[in-house]
């Protein structure tokens, strides 16, 4: 999980280094088409995995989840566009875990843990931090629109994907279908928008965007739904700003504050509070034991056969019938338990 929201966190930078020459949304079309493409040409390696890909509930399923995923990445390069790499990440994320918690809460019945609720209100509160005047991050109104509406349904593409892994194990299949029905609903910004794509610099960018931050990344994230709660995986989301902040530094020359840095090292300690807290405690559903009978015979009734009577006869085959009532004392204190007769089978 943590793997995929690092390479996430190149997902900025690459588009400031595109500088325009592909739109936001024909970028988010491309990255789902080259990405949902390379996924599902790894699994037709076993083609019995898409096996489980059936049934109307499931396509209606994939279907949501294309539209949430094309949703989140045409909202998410906006705010991109308009507040830059390192900010625009931040903006975009840095309300997922609220409103992921809030989604599975809701539609899943998951219990928000007290490490969970801490560690994602200090995580949250490290984001904001770093969009305080002075902190090096440029604010813009529209682009923190876009953000906050991408946290959003990122939160909505979540809870989704966890109920898809849930019937498709295989995270390629899940994963490439979602991605491609991405793609045909951003089809017409790819035909319509396809800027200097001819350009080497821009066809190694978009595969960069689209087989790892994009194919990787969504198995990477599908697969760690597989084994952590709907509301952890979204505070962990928030690693992908605190890569996205070094990354700009170190690649784009993007400088930080103390103050931004101080944010980052906050992001991270909630970080780790949330991913520590464990799962929820659940209580074990209750079932009946059946009483074992000791010697005379199987009695699916709740009654214990008497020890002294273990030995006096051979364990009954078939079935029984009950000839009369006694009470417990009557039954202890008998020798050959009369109320008992065989039934040939």
């Amino acid at each position: 999980m943590l793997a995929a929201m690092i390479l996430g966190g190149t997902i900025g930078p690459a588009q400031v280094l595109l500088d325009g020459a592909v739109g936001p949304a024909a970028l988010a079309g491309w990255r789902h088409l080259v990405g949902g493409l390379a996924l599902i040409v790894l699994a037709l390696r076993s083609r019995a995995a898409f096996r489980a890909v059936r049934g109307l509930r499931l396509w209606s399923l994939f279907v949501a989840t294309g539209l949430f995923s094309a949703g989140y990445q045409v909202s998410f390069l906006k705010a991109v566009t308009l507040t830059g790499g390192a900010m625009g990440t931040v903006v975009a994320v840095a309300t997922v875990p609220l409103f992921t918690g809030l989604a599975a809460r809701k539609f899943d019945g998951e219990r928000l843990t007290r490490n969970w609720l801490i560690g994602s209100g200090i995580a949250v509160a490290g984001s904001f931090l770093l969009l305080v005047p002075g902190a090096g991050a440029r604010v813009d109104p529209a682009g923190l629109a876009w953000g906050v509406l991408a946290g959003a349904v990122f939160a909505g593409y979540t809870v989704l994907s966890k109920r898809i892994s849930a019937d498709v194990p295989d995270v390629h299949v899940s994963t490439g279908l979602t991605m491609l029905i991405g793609s045909v609903v951003l089809a017409p910004a790819i035909v319509r928008d396809a800027g200097n794509i001819a350009q080497p610099g821009t066809v190694a960018l978009i595969a960069w965007l689209g087989l790892i931050t994009t194919g990787a990344v969504y198995a990477l994230y599908t697969k760690g739904l597989q084994s952590v709660s709907a509301n952890l995986a979204g505070t962990l989301s928030l690693g992908e700003p605190l890569a996205a902040a070094l990354l700009s530094t170190l690649v784009l020359g993007e400088r930080l504050s103390a103050g931004a840095w101080t944010a980052c090292a906050i992001i991270l300690v909630g970080l780790l509070t949330a991913a520590t807290g464990g799962t929820p405690e659940q209580k074990p559903d209750q079932q009946y034991s059946w009483p074992r009978a000791v010697g005379m015979v199987a009695m699916p009734v709740g009654i214990p056969v008497h020890p002294a009577h273990v030995g006096r006869r051979r364990p009954a085959v078939g079935r029984v019938r009950i000839s009369g009532a006694v009470t417990a004392d009557e039954f202890r204190s008998t020798p050959t338990p009369r109320l008992l007769e065989d039934v040939p089978s």
